[in-house]
């Protein structure tokens, strides 16, 4: 009884002219056009050829260029200009992780041209550059520790023990400081005490004949 009462639900459902109507306004049937894909990648190009950029320039330019793949059909040469072109703009933002994905993926496309893949393995190389220059950066020690934090650089064993010998170094130095600032007042105050003292042993005195005794005048 119930699977017959469930077949005649959806058979109900199925057949309703009102919900193939809403179906039919809700669902956009967009293809792979490469027309389509060279407008908006073109588009791209120009915004990226201005001569100033700003935050929004380059989320407009990264919108054009994912528009373009989108469009793009596979394995075509608009997919790989698509790709070679963000990976540009990955670059000049200095993204260059996303830089090298884009560039693995433009690659994958054999329409692309000699000198097209030229420029993607320069490109790749400048990369690689760049993160061989961060590590002996921080190898050597130039950068900073705020930029080595945001590294998420974890220092070697040498490096650690210079953090520690520095701490106490500083350590020392400022309880020498404290000493001798102590040893100063301390000085000073026993020149005042034995001054002092001076001072009353060479006072003139005189006996009083009442108390038979010294008076300090």
């Amino acid at each position: 009884m119930l699977k017959q009462e469930r077949e005649f639900i959806v058979n109900e459902l199925l057949s309703s002219k009102f919900l193939k109507d809403i179906a039919a306004k809700n669902v956009h049937n967009e293809a792979k056009d490469p027309e389509e894909s060279d407008r908006y990648r073109k588009e791209g190009n120009a915004l990226y050829a201005l001569s100033g950029h700003s935050a929004v320039i380059h989320e407009k330019i990264l919108t054009r260029y994912t528009q373009s793949l989108a469009f793009a059909p596979a394995n075509s040469l608009q997919m790989a200009l698509a790709y070679s072109n963000r990976s540009a703009l990955f670059y000049h933002c200095g993204k260059y992780v996303d830089c090298m994905l884009d560039i693995e993926r433009a690659m994958r496309y054999e329409p692309l041209c000699i000198k097209i893949k030229k420029k993607l393995i320069d490109r790749k190389v400048m990369c690689m550059k760049y993160f061989d220059g961060e590590i002996i950066k921080r190898r050597t020690g130039v950068e900073t520790i705020r930029s080595i934090k945001s590294h998420n650089f974890v220092p070697d064993r040498e490096d650690e023990r210079a953090i520690v010998i520095h701490k106490v170094v500083a350590v020392l130095n400022v309880v020498t400081v404290t000493l001798v600032l102590c040893c100063c007042w301390c000085i000073i105050d026993v020149a005042r005490c034995y001054k002092t003292a001076r001072a009353r042993a060479l006072r003139p005195r005189r006996r009083s004949p009442e108390f038979r005794r010294h008076i300090v005048l």
